[in-house]
C-alpha cells in the first residue's frame, strides 16, 4: 500500500515530465519548420505570415491563416494547427483534434507531423503507447532525412522496441542524425558503436556518407 501511495504522488510529476520533453521537442520541431517555410518560394506568403504570427505569439492571427489553408489540405498548416489545439494556443486545448491535424499533416509528408506521432506513441501521451506504431512514424520522417526521427528511430532498434533489436540498424539511423548534429544522438551513438565491430562500424558510415533521403 505504501509503494502505491508513492507512486501515486509521483504519477502527477512523471506525466508533467513527460509533458514538457513532448512540449520541449515539438517547439523544436515547429521552429525548424518555420526556417525551412521562411526560405520557400513566395508561393508560400500566406503560410509565412502565419508561422511569423504563430511565432510570436499572435495565435488569433495565426489560427485566421491557419484554418483555412488546413482545411484545404495544405500539411504544414495542418501541423500548425494540430499544435495550436494540442497546446491550446488562442483555442481551446483538444487533444482528439490536434492528433487528427496531426495525422493530415502526417499523410501529406511533413516530416514535423510523423515524427511527432512517432514521439506521442513511443511515451504514450494522449494516444495509447504503440511503440510498433511509433517506430513506423518515425521511419517515415527518418527517410525523410529528419535528425530527431532517425535518432529516435536508432534508439528503438537499439532498445528492441516495436522492431527487433538490432545493432546495424541502430548505428545506422543513429550516425545519420549525428551527422546532422542532432545532440541527442552523440550518447546513443556511442552506445550503438560500443556492440559493434570494427569492420560493421566502417562498413555503415560507408553507407551513411552515401545515404540520401527521400523526398515526398
Amino acid at each position: 500500500m505504501k509503494i502505491s501511495r508513492a507512486l501515486a504522488r509521483r504519477r502527477p510529476r512523471i506525466r508533467a515530465r513527460i509533458r514538457a520533453q513532448i512540449w520541449t521537442r515539438f517547439v523544436a520541431a515547429t521552429v525548424f519548420l518555420a526556417l525551412v517555410i521562411a526560405i520557400a518560394p513566395a508561393a508560400r506568403a500566406d503560410l509565412r505570415a502565419g508561422v511569423d504570427a504563430y511565432l510570436r505569439g499572435d495565435y488569433a492571427a495565426a489560427l485566421a491563416v491557419f484554418a483555412p489553408l488546413a482545411e484545404a489540405g495544405d500539411g504544414e498548416a495542418q501541423f500548425y494547427l494540430g499544435s495550436m489545439y494540442e497546446g491550446g494556443l488562442g483555442i481551446a486545448p483538444n487533444a482528439p483534434l490536434a492528433i487528427d491535424w496531426f495525422r493530415k499533416a502526417a499523410e501529406n509528408d511533413v516530416a514535423q507531423a510523423e515524427y511527432h506521432l512517432g514521439l506521442l506513441y513511443e511515451i504514450g501521451e494522449t494516444v495509447e503507447r504503440d511503440y510498433a506504431r511509433a517506430a513506423e512514424w518515425y521511419r517515415r520522417a527518418a527517410e525523410q532525412g529528419y535528425a530527431p526521427a532517425q535518432n529516435n528511430l536508432g534508439s528503438l532498434y537499439l532498445r528492441g522496441l516495436g522492431v527487433e533489436a538490432n545493432p546495424l540498424e541502430a548505428y545506422f539511423w543513429i550516425s545519420l542524425a549525428l551527422k546532422r548534429d542532432y545532440p541527442d544522438a552523440r550518447e546513443n551513438h556511442s552506445k550503438a558503436a560500443s556492440i559493434l565491430s570494427s569492420t560493421d562500424k566502417r562498413r555503415i558510415d560507408e553507407e551513411v556518407d552515401a545515404w540520401t533521403p527521400k523526398r515526398p
